[in-house]
């Protein structure tokens, strides 16, 4: 049923010019910037790439968070039901910047489990031509 839900939310978003459909992921645009600001599966998609979950993995590891499946954590929490607050996530920002992947403190908070940050960060390499934003 939400499921459901969430794909006519999308569908209606995206017939709105606010959002794009790919497969069964909407990319939610800021219309004035063109800049991504939130991705979001409709239904089952692709999993991100070894290389995308590494890298989120890895900066989810250096900023303290517990990583989904471990501790009791659903493969699929969100970073904030792993411990995150507003200066972890201004840490995790940080540390994809660093690493040179410009994902923002509201791209983190509009993304908030592994998965969502992976398929940005794909999103991002695939926007500057295969490299890494």
């Amino acid at each position: 049923m939400l499921e459901a839900l969430e794909q006519l939310v999308f569908h209606r978003i995206a017939q709105s010019g606010e959002a794009t459909l790919s497969g069964r992921v909407a990319t939610v645009m800021n219309q004035s910037s063109g800049q991504v600001i939130g991705l979001r599966s409709v239904g089952e998609s692709s999993s991100p790439s070894v290389y995308a979950r590494t890298i989120v993995s890895q900066a989810w590891d250096e900023v303290g968070l517990v990583a989904p499946g471990r501790d009791g954590q659903k493969e699929d929490s969100s970073m904030f039901s792993c411990g995150a607050d507003l200066v972890t996530t201004m840490l995790l920002s940080r540390c994809y910047q660093r690493r040179g992947h410009g994902l923002s403190m509201q791209d983190v908070i509009d993304n908030p489990t592994q998965d969502d940050q992976s398929r940005l960060l794909e999103i991002r390499k695939a926007q500057n031509g295969g490299a890494d934003s």
